[in-house]
């Protein structure tokens, strides 16, 4: 896997169709964890934020605990639910969480969760390494920027 690759978790789709998670209204939000895609696999049988190999980086500096709230712009054209960032919120379609001297130091991976089902039930993740999930990114000596400017811009494609 290379940095910005996506991947959907096998139990995401499920998810979405009992109705676990919520595609439109829900409050969707990017947890940064300290393992990486050297140990996550997208066979989790139960990706839910803060469970088993998804661990939760330490907040602070200007890492919120939880993660980083998004807003999106939801499209369904025949049934594929598309998620891109909304533009009048996040104008640049990036999330930046600036350097801070009290940032995490240990981020490896990214992962897109929904805040509003009591589950925290996680559906995608992305790695943040340039070495296949090993190296963190430290944010204490630079922002982290997530970028969905290139390709087609979107955060997740739900088949229906």
């Amino acid at each position: 896997m290379a940095k910005g690759d996506v991947v959907r978790f096998d139990a995401a789709h499920g998810f979405r169709l009992a109705g676990t998670v919520d595609v439109v209204a829900s409050n969707w939000k990017i947890a940064l964890l300290s393992v990486g895609v050297d140990v996550i696999t997208k066979a989790e049988s139960d990706p839910r934020r803060g469970l088993g190999n998804l661990t939760e980086v330490t907040p602070g500096g200007n890492y919120p605990a939880g993660g980083v709230l998004l807003t999106l712009a939801n499209t369904n054209a025949a049934g594929v639910y598309t998620q891109k960032l909304n533009t009048g919120v996040h104008s640049s379609g990036q999330i930046v969480i600036a350097q801070h001297a009290s940032n995490p130091t240990n981020a490896k991976t990214a992962l897109l969760y929904d805040d509003d089902a009591p589950s925290n039930n996680a559906t995608h993740f992305w790695d943040l390494t340039l070495d296949g999930g090993t190296t963190a990114v430290d944010m204490t000596a630079g922002p982290l920027t997530l970028d969905f400017t290139t390709g087609p811009g979107e955060i997740c494609v739900w088949p229906a």
